[in-house]
C-alpha cells in the first residue's frame, strides 16, 4: 500500500464536499490516504476515529455522523460484510497515479455479495433529550464495563454488584489486544499493559489498542507493544527530550595559546641587540660625514 495519495486541488471547489460540515470535509480529505490501493479502509466510525484523526476532540458520534454526511453526497460508500464494516472512497481510481501495481484489496468491496449499506439509524434532536446526550457522551470502554443488573438480596433489598478492579480490567485490555489479528501473545503482555494501564488509565489503553487495530489493518507492524506506547505517548502531547551533547568550548572562553612566548632574558637580549644597531648606524652616519669634509 502507497504512503501517499493524490489529492486533487479539485477538492476545495467540490459542490459535494463543500455542501458538508467543516469536520466532515476534513476527515473525508484525511481519510483518503489512510486507504488502500483500492479506495477502501475500516469503516466502523471508533476505528476511523482511532486511524484517522485519534488527537481530534471530536467524539466517535462526530466522526459517525460526518460519515453519514458523506454518504448523503456520494462521496464514499459505507457498507458491512460479515459483521464489520467498511468504507470505499467513490471514484478513487480518477485522481489516483500508480494504480496498475496494486493487486488484491484486504478489505471486501461494496459489490461483495454479503454486503449491506449501513443505515442511518434515527437521530433525535440534540437538546430534546438528557438520555441521549449522555449516551453521545459515553465512551465505548464504559459501555463495556457498566455493571451487571442488580440482584436483590435475601432481605429483598437491591444490592449493585461491585465494580471490576484493576487486575480485571488488565485483563480485559490484554485479552483486547491478544484479539487483534497479527498481534503475537508473549508472556510479558500482562506486565506491560499494566504497566500502560497505571500510567495512562483505562480509557486512553483502550482507544490505543482501538488505534493499533485500525493500523494493522492497513499494515504490519512488528514491534506492536512499542507501537501501542508511541500511540499513548503521542496522545498526550509527550515529546521526548533530545540527547543533550556538551557544550562546546568557545575559543574566547580559553586562555589564548601562547607559542615561543620569549622570556624575560629574551626581551632584555633583543633590548639589547637593537641599542647596538642603533650606535653602530650612527657611527656609520658620522664616518659617512666625516669623509665628506675632508677630516
Amino acid at each position: 500500500m502507497a504512503e501517499r495519495r493524490m489529492i486533487s486541488k479539485s477538492i476545495s471547489v467540490s459542490e459535494k464536499v463543500n455542501a458538508m460540515s467543516i469536520f466532515a470535509r476534513l476527515l473525508f480529505t484525511w481519510m483518503i490516504p489512510h486507504t488502500d490501493d483500492f479506495g477502501r479502509m475500516p469503516g466502523s466510525p471508533a476505528k476511523v476515529k482511532a486511524l484517522v484523526v485519534p488527537m481530534a476532540d471530536e467524539t466517535k458520534q462526530d466522526v459517525e455522523n460526518a460519515l453519514y454526511e458523506m454518504v448523503e453526497q456520494n462521496l464514499i460508500e459505507w457498507y458491512q460484510v460479515d459483521g464489520s464494516q467498511y468504507i470505499q472512497i467513490v471514484d478513487f481510481e480518477r485522481h489516483q497515479t500508480g494504480l496498475h501495481k496494486r493487486t488484491k484489496s484486504k478489505f471486501p468491496g461494496p459489490d461483495d455479495p454479503n454486503a449491506k449499506k449501513v443505515s442511518e439509524p434515527f437521530r433525535e434532536i440534540p437538546g430534546n433529550s438528557e438520555i441521549y446526550r449522555h449516551e453521545e457522551n459515553r465512551t465505548e470502554e464504559n459501555r463495556k464495563i457498566l455493571q451487571q443488573p442488580s440482584a436483590p438480596s435475601g432481605d429483598g433489598v437491591v444490592v449493585a454488584d461491585k465494580p471490576p478492579n484493576n487486575k480485571e480490567l488488565i485483563a480485559e485490555l490484554v485479552s483486547k489486544y491478544r484479539s487483534i489479528p497479527g498481534v503475537k501473545q508473549h508472556k510479558g503482555d500482562y506486565a506491560f499493559i499494566g504497566k500502560m494501564y497505571n500510567e495512562f488509565g483505562y480509557s486512553e489503553v483502550y482507544s490505543a489498542i482501538d488505534t493499533l487495530e485500525a493500523k494493522m489493518l492497513i499494515e504490519p507492524i512488528d514491534k506492536t507493544l512499542a507501537y501501542l506506547k508511541g500511540i499513548l505517548e503521542n496522545s498526550r502531547g509527550k515529546v521526548l527530550p533530545l540527547p543533550q551533547r556538551p557544550p562546546k568550548e568557545r575559543s574566547w572562553n580559553k586562555e589564548p595559546v601562547r607559542v615561543n612566548q620569549p622570556t624575560d632574558e629574551d626581551l632584555e637580549r633583543q633590548q639589547q641587540v637593537e641599542e647596538e644597531m642603533r650606535q653602530l648606524m650612527l657611527e656609520r652616519q658620522q664616518r659617512r660625514k666625516g669623509a665628506v669634509n675632508g677630516d
